[in-house]
């Protein structure tokens, strides 16, 4: 009894069954279980896809002290044996060569393996039986105690966790393949807007080049600062490990050196001043936001400084409580929006993109132009 005790407590502890390797755990279990009730064989059967034979995952022999092949079997020739499971916790008979409940068995596996007496224990996967184990004697009759009959029990209940520790396993792994794949997919696609828009606007660069006017000029380069906002964004999810969601912070800084860049040439006098904290946004939200900032700076740098070519922009970005408030400021003289926006293509995308990400947009033009934006964060 105490070598039974003592089994279990070892396998309990074991890493090859938690670990889901499979043919390791199943080696170790059949092998200690044979030890330790002393049975010749001690063998572990699955059924397979379509119920309509039983295969062998391991036999272990005592004499030989390792893992024989077994054949398997056709699970039509035991209608009646594998019936009684259905009723039966086991079927235990220390006489199988003569015991009805074992003559099915008898010419196609109780004779070829010279098995006198046999306890075998269906194995259940919450309460569906998916297979049996069976502990064999194959040199003298064995009457099977209580003992033994409950320590094969537990056995059986062990085979049946490594079973399904390695099918988890197993879909655990398919799993992670296929989220790779998708990841790799998604960094491709990712990839490739970026790269398209990356074309478009050096397709509008080269167009530019044919303006004949600073105001047509102007077009092209309003049309591709918003094309390459978006192409950050893209460049952003690729070149991160979430291809849902996208860090505003580092975005917006980029984009900042993008548009500091850009106006150079016209705005040496003028100060970006970004105060932004971290804040994660799904891409739903921040492609809008970005054309949002891209619209509201590029305004600042063209018209907020034209008197005086000197000045600051600040760009303020937080979040509390899942509400998220982006403040865009410039020290120029402001401007009455409603005067303005018959003639502003930049103020009516603003209006469609705020609409867009369900923001509200409050506006003050003491001191300078200030834009408040606040939004819920959808993640």
């Amino acid at each position: 009894m105490n070598s039974f005790f003592d089994t279990i407590e070892e396998l309990s502890r074991s890493r090859k069954i938690r670990d889901g390797k499979l043919e390791d755990a199943i080696y170790e279990i059949l092998e200690k279980a044979a030890l330790a009730i002393n049975a010749q064989r001690v063998n572990a059967w699955l059924y397979n896809a379509d119920y309509s034979q039983i295969h062998c995952i391991g036999n272990y022999d005592l004499e030989k002290h390792k893992l024989v092949s077994q054949s398997d079997l056709p699970r039509v020739a035991m209608p009646k044996y594998f019936k009684l499971f259905e009723s039966e916790k086991l079927i235990a008979t220390h006489d199988a060569l003569n015991n009805p409940k074992t003559a099915e068995l008898l010419e196609i596996y109780l004779k070829p393996n010279h098995i006198e007496s046999l306890m075998d224990i269906p194995m259940r996967i919450e309460g569906e039986i998916i297979g049996v184990v069976c502990f064999e004697n194959t040199k003298e009759q064995h009457k099977w105690t209580e003992d033994e009959k409950k320590f094969g029990l537990v056995i059986t209940q062990m085979v049946s966790l490594a079973v399904e520790t390695h099918e988890r396993t197993k879909v655990k792994m398919q799993l992670e393949q296929l989220l790779e794949e998708q990841r790799v997919l998604l960094q491709e696609v990712h990839h490739r807007v970026k790269n398209n828009l990356t074309i478009v606007s050096s397709l509008l660069n080269l167009q530019s080049e044919k303006a004949k006017d600073k105001f047509h000029q102007d077009l092209f380069q309003e049309v591709r600062s918003r094309i390459n906002s978006i192409a950050t964004v893209h460049q952003l999810l690729y070149q991160s490990k979430s291809y849902s969601s996208v860090n505003f912070k580092k975005y917006l800084h980029e984009l900042l050196q993008n548009l500091s860049e850009t106006f150079s040439n016209q705005a040496k006098g003028i100060t970006l001043v970004p105060k932004i904290n971290d804040v994660e946004l799904p891409v739903s939200i921040a492609i809008p936001l970005s054309l949002i900032v891209n619209e509201l700076v590029t305004n600042s740098y063209k018209h907020a400084f034209k008197a005086t070519g000197t000045g600051t922009i600040e760009i303020e970005l937080s979040e509390n409580e899942k509400m998220v408030e982006l403040i865009v400021k410039d020290s120029g003289p402001g401007f009455t929006p409603q005067s303005t926006k018959k003639s502003s293509v930049g103020l009516e995308i603003l209006d469609a993109l705020i609409e867009q990400i369900n923001a509200t947009l409050a506006y003050n033009n003491t001191n300078g132009s200030t834009y408040k934006i606040t939004f819920r964060n959808s993640l």
